[in-house]
């Protein structure tokens, strides 16, 4: 009697819980395994390199419903390091990222896109210097791992190329490239379900 009554009522709560999509996994980046580095041409002859030290972001993520997927990244301009202090202070500088009044750099997206196997495209916008631009960052998914501590961790990474004349950046043109490369590696943690 128990168990016909219990398949009746499981019967009649399945339409009213397909109705409600799974929610997509929430992954937090981890700062201390994730990197977000440039790369930017020197006199058309030489590459010069450097990263952010202080970001932090958060993942919406499940390959089997990619519809659902978000990330948003967030940089603090005055943590950028290119490994001479005397460059970085005038990198912090308004000839470049003007830290002092753009105090963050911002990636939110707004679709990710099936671009092969563990391949997104995704969209999104970037904010710098208070400009807004929509880019698009391939990314590839690189799995799953358990760390340590027993956390499930994924691994993301993507390259970008942006233009920093797009967002009014345009000291030192010519010495210094416009193009700007993006790397972005991500490590992040799953979030456990706090209901």
């Amino acid at each position: 009697m128990n168990s016909t009554l219990m398949r009746h009522a499981l019967a009649l709560a399945a339409p009213i819980l397909l109705a409600f999509p799974a929610k997509a996994n929430t992954w937090e980046i981890d700062p201390v395994h994730s990197n977000i580095l440039y790369r930017i041409s020197h006199l058309e002859i030489g590459t010069t390199y450097g990263f952010f030290r202080d970001f932090s972001g958060t993942i919406e993520f499940d390959p089997e419903a990619i519809e659902d997927a978000s990330i948003e990244v967030t940089a603090q301009a005055a943590s950028i390091d290119s490994l001479h202090p005397g460059r970085d202070e005038h990198l912090r500088s308004d000839d470049f990222f003007n830290a002092a009044e753009f105090a963050t750099i911002s990636f939110v997206s707004d679709r990710w896109e099936d671009a092969g196997e563990n391949a997104y495209h995704v969209t999104g916008t970037l904010s710098l210097l208070g400009v807004e631009r929509e880019v698009t960052v391939p990314v590839q998914f690189n799995g799953t791992a358990q760390d340590r501590r027993g956390q499930t961790v994924a691994g993301f990474e993507g390259t970008a190329i942006i233009k920093r004349s797009d967002f009014g950046m345009d000291f030192g043109m010519g010495m210094i490239g416009d193009e700007v490369t993006l790397i972005l590696a991500f490590e992040a943690i799953l979030q456990e379900d706090e209901e």
